[in-house]
């Protein structure tokens, strides 16, 4: 893939975030905008490879962290909670 094209597309995931952080009114949204923030740095050091193989396995190391705390925060009971981690 020519390289104006892999940051013409991150460039557009970027402004999807940006975006989105002016439509998030809530604790869950939040969350995933932080998981898709990170998604996109963890993305950047993989694919046009400006930084190690490990900082970006570390970044998606981060992403779900963020998806699992979004989980927590979604379950009604700690029954739940336990399953949906176990999952």
């Amino acid at each position: 893939m020519p390289i104006r094209l892999q940051y013409s597309i991150l460039e557009n995931t970027t402004t999807g975030c940006i975006t989105a952080v002016f439509l998030t009114k809530d604790v869950q949204s939040y969350l995933q905008l932080g998981a898709l923030f990170f998604t996109c740095i963890a993305d950047f050091c993989l694919i046009l490879g400006q930084a190690s193989y490990t900082t970006g396995v570390a970044f998606f190391l981060v992403v779900q962290l963020f998806y699992a705390a979004r989980t927590l925060f979604l379950a009604k009971s700690k029954k739940e909670r336990i399953v949906n981690l176990s999952v």
